[in-house]
């Protein structure tokens, strides 16, 4: 099972919350974005997974990879540490498989 953290809950975050749940080989193991409403919703969707409002709590040992919806402004801090994940860029078709 590939665990993997997802960095905005915004427009494509719960359709990627949606099918990395719906597909037996994935495992959401976090997810961030800034916006406490959105976590909040998040929540009671999905009540078993994590969130955190900071990205940077998402470390390489709890997550292999790591999908960042294009309209996330990276913190600086992060995007230095980039390098400590293996990153995809999916579209929704791709990960529905």
């Amino acid at each position: 099972m590939i665990k993997n953290g997802i960095i905005g809950y915004g427009y494509w975050g719960p359709n990627l919350v949606r099918n990395f749940s719906g597909n037996k080989n994935y495992q959401i193991a976090k997810v961030a974005d800034s916006r406490q409403e959105r976590l909040d919703l998040l929540k009671r969707n999905s009540p078993t997974i994590a969130i955190t409002p900071n990205p940077n709590e998402m470390s390489s040992g709890q997550v292999k990879y790591l999908d960042i919806d294009e309209n996330v402004p990276l913190p600086e801090v992060f995007a230095k540490r980039k390098a400590d994940y293996r990153t995809i860029k999916t579209k929704i078709a791709k990960i529905a498989k």
